[in-house]
């Protein structure tokens, strides 16, 4: 299998909870959204107590999650498989104005 990368973007509240969080993500196979935000929130538990609802199992309820500029329940939501060079962006649903 051939490594593929995968940029990440972090935004809003998130972004103050994910300090040192890297900016890509290394991949061996076909990665899922799903895949690459639990590779995301390892060794960060800041980031995943304000990221992963733990009633659900899913970062749903908090971010919105785009994949290339599209929301992932328009897709296959944490399922959609993640292609090399993809951008995930991921936004806190709770920011100020």
């Amino acid at each position: 299998m051939i490594d593929m990368r995968v940029r990440i973007r972090v935004l809003g509240v998130l972004k103050s909870t994910s300090e040192g969080v890297v900016d890509s993500l290394s991949f061996t196979g076909k990665p899922t959204v799903k895949d690459v935000v639990l590779r995301l929130m390892e060794g960060r538990p800041e980031l995943r107590s304000v990221l992963w609802d733990e009633a659900v199992g899913s970062p749903i309820p908090n971010a919105l999650m785009l994949l290339d500029g599209v929301e992932v329940n328009n897709l296959e939501g944490l399922g959609t498989v993640v292609g090399d060079g993809s951008e995930l962006v991921l936004l806190s649903v709770t920011h100020g104005g």
